[in-house]
């Protein structure tokens, strides 16, 4: 299997445990690169979570918590919207 590599070294924010950039995160000691499922990624929480921004087919955006650990991700409820 070939090495990935982080797309853009010089744009990532990195905390303890991972780095990000717009569509990536990787782990600070290269053992793991994840393409993210969306976009503009903010800064993790807990070492491991990120909100991430989704568009679907109709162009609906949502905001997604995605556990860059498991790689999975979960819609975030929006109290303003319940």
């Amino acid at each position: 299997m070939p090495e990935r590599r982080f797309e853009d070294p010089a744009q990532a924010r990195c905390d303890v445990t991972w780095c990000l950039t717009g569509t990536q995160a990787v782990r600070r000691d290269g053992s793991r690169v994840l393409d993210l499922p969306g976009d503009s990624p903010r800064s993790l929480v807990a070492g491991r979570f990120v909100t991430l921004t989704q568009v679907d087919e109709q162009g609906r955006k949502a905001e997604v918590i995605f556990d860059l650990a498991t790689s999975r991700g979960r819609e975030a409820v929006d109290p303003r919207r319940s």
